[in-house]
């Protein structure tokens, strides 16, 4: 594991929760599963030279490159147990440390992420957990990079856990949700998802007991947050070009679930051009989902 980490930042051993990214290997070594790295030894042999450098850059670099190495090796099913203790240790750590923890944990999702399906809601659920401690600007774009990660592999996985939260939404919900917006391919593809949301909400069938009336609610009340969802990756695009592009699709459905929160049928053309749509559309102040 010291052959790993760059200037000491990570514990021989993983029980210490510092940063446990780059032990990885050595923390499942630890617990009788054996890695085996094969010709990559020598190639982070090599790298170990650079984590001495002074320059902080030419030392993220090395561990970067490092993780790209670990990766090909990681067990999937140790995700959760992975981030979970990075981000642990994120605030008892230097900067220096933490960067790298950090650096650590987008390439391992960023590289093994297409394997992680099943643990999506347990990852989400981690990662909004420690959203209140860590605060400080570059450390909490980690957390918030990592959910549009995720999304880019599992994209329906990533929106329908963050559809199982219930409203009001809060705000590490809501940042959440905009950091589906950063990427205009993404944010396109996750805003026509939420649009079938509300036009083809989850229905419930069956009989009728305390559970499935949960379900019903939660099921009633999917249209609403995905409306709210919306709002939240909108406001986080950057690109205009792909609001104007949706909003034709967008209008409508957001139209009739006003019509249908307030129980009153709002008009709306059936036939209507962009042009018309967008000269129509007002935005409203404030915020109904929070």
């Amino acid at each position: 594991c010291n052959s790993l980490h760059p200037r000491g930042c990570w514990r021989d051993s993983w029980k210490h929760r510092e940063f446990p990214g780059p032990c990885t290997v050595g923390a499942h070594a630890a617990s009788g599963q054996s890695i085996n790295l094969g010709s990559a030894e020598e190639e982070l042999r090599c790298l170990r030279e650079a984590l001495t450098a002074p320059d902080p850059e030419a030392l993220f670099q090395a561990s970067s490159k490092m993780a790209r190495v670990v990766s090909e090796y990681f067990p999937s099913e140790q995700a959760t147990d992975f981030i979970a203790a990075t981000l642990g240790g994120l605030l008892s750590a230097s900067p220096t440390c933490a960067t790298a923890a950090g650096l650590w944990m987008k390439i391992i999702l960023k590289e093994r992420g297409d394997a992680m399906l099943d643990k999506v809601p347990d990852i989400l659920a981690i990662l909004y957990r420690h959203m209140p401690t860590i605060q400080e600007g570059s450390l909490r774009q980690f957390l918030v990079e990592a959910v549009s990660i995720l999304a880019h592999h599992h994209q329906e996985a990533v929106i329908s856990s963050l559809l199982s939260k219930r409203l009001p939404m809060d705000s590490d919900t809501a940042e959440q949700w905009r950091s589906l917006g950063g990427d205009p391919l993404l944010a396109t593809q996750v805003l026509r998802a939420l649009i079938e949301k509300i036009k083809t909400p989850t229905r419930t069938e069956g009989s009728i007991t305390s559970e499935t009336e949960i379900d019903r609610h939660l099921a009633a009340a999917e249209p609403l947050l995905a409306t709210c969802a919306i709002f939240e990756v909108v406001s986080a695009l950057q690109s205009s070009k792909a609001v104007r592009e949706l909003l034709p699709e967008l209008f409508p459905v957001l139209l009739q679930q006003v019509s249908q929160t307030l129980g009153q049928k709002l008009p709306l053309p059936t036939r209507s051009s962009p042009r018309e749509i967008r000269k129509g559309l007002q935005l409203p102040e404030g915020n109904p989902c929070r």
